[in-house]
């Protein structure tokens, strides 16, 4: 989880979609846009090709 917060903060979202289907893939954990946007640098990454992937990928 530390790593997918760093990540977005940093806007390395390449490497948050890849800790997210991780997780996804290997705990069931699957987060929703609200859980985004609660913080400043997740509004950003809801607005990214990444997390749109990601969003097809639990889908």
């Amino acid at each position: 989880m530390g790593l997918l917060d760093s990540s977005i903060t940093a806007g390395e979202y390449q490497q948050a979609e890849l800790v997210l289907k991780v997780l996804y893939d290997r705990f069931a954990l699957a987060f929703s846009r609200s859980d985004f946007v609660a913080f400043k640098a997740g509004r950003d990454f809801v607005k990214s090709q990444q997390y749109q992937r990601y969003q097809n990928y639990i889908d």
